[in-house]
């Protein structure tokens, strides 16, 4: 698996789907969220395509689907 990546060191290729970590705006708490993407401006989620209202601090790289059976 991939490690976190500080955003302020580098960012994603433009909108390709990743993992991110920010403190939750809102509680200040440590977050993970599940298929962001940065699209050259701004973070948004993947479903539904929604501005993101946090700031994330680091991100990962989505691991390999697992394989068939």
């Amino acid at each position: 698996m991939s490690e976190w990546i500080k955003v302020s060191e580098r960012l994603p290729e433009v909108n390709r789907p990743v993992l991110v970590f920010y403190l939750s705006a809102l509680f200040m708490n440590p977050h993970i969220s599940v298929a962001c993407r940065y699209d050259g401006v701004c973070w948004r989620q993947i479903i539904g395509g929604k501005g993101f209202d946090n700031n994330p601090t680091h991100w990962m790289s989505l691991p390999a689907a697992p394989e068939a059976e």
